[in-house]
C-alpha cells in the first residue's frame, strides 16, 4: 500500500518544512493506493477537486514509517471514498515526506510542485465506478 497527502498549493511549503499535523479532531487525512495502481493521477485529482476543494494541490507520499496511529476509513461522503482513510495521529514528521513534482508544466510559468486537476468531465459516478472496478480487481 502506498500513502499520499494532497493539500492545497499555498500549504506546500509549510508542509514541506514542518510536516503534516492533524485537524482539531485528531486526525489526518490520507489517500491509500495499491501498487501498481495505474489510475492514480484520477483519485487524486478527484480528491483535490471534491474533498479539498481546490483545482490546484500539492501532493506528497507518506513512508509506511510516518503511520503510527489506528488507521480508519473516512466520514468523507465521496464515490471514491475506499480510496481515502484517516489517520489518528497528531503529526506526520518530514523525514517520512516526499513531495511529489511534475515537469509537465515546466517552461509556463508554473511552479512544478503544483498538480493541475484535469478531466473534470470524467467526474461521473458511472466513470468512478469504472475505475473503483479496476482498483479492486488488483487483488
Amino acid at each position: 500500500m502506498k500513502y499520499f497527502y494532497a493539500a492545497p498549493v499555498h500549504e506546500g511549503n509549510t508542509i514541506s518544512e514542518e510536516g503534516i499535523k492533524s485537524d482539531d479532531r485528531g486526525v489526518i487525512e490520507l489517500i491509500a493506493l495499491k501498487e501498481g495502481f495505474l489510475m492514480q493521477k484520477f483519485v487524486f485529482d478527484v480528491y483535490s477537486s471534491e474533498v479539498i476543494g481546490s483545482d490546484e494541490y500539492s501532493l506528497f507520499e507518506i513512508s509506511p514509517e510516518g503511520i503510527v496511529g489506528q488507521i480508519t476509513k473516512t466520514d468523507k461522503e465521496n464515490f471514491l471514498a475506499d480510496f481515502f482513510i484517516v489517520v489518528m495521529q497528531p503529526f506526520i514528521e518530514t523525514v517520512h515526506l516526499k513531495r511529489l513534482t511534475t515537469d509537465r508544466y515546466e517552461g509556463m510559468g508554473l511552479d512544478i510542485g503544483i498538480h493541475l486537476v484535469e478531466n473534470k468531465e470524467k467526474f461521473t459516478d458511472d466513470y468512478k465506478q469504472k475505475i473503483l472496478g479496476y482498483y479492486q480487481a488488483l487483488d
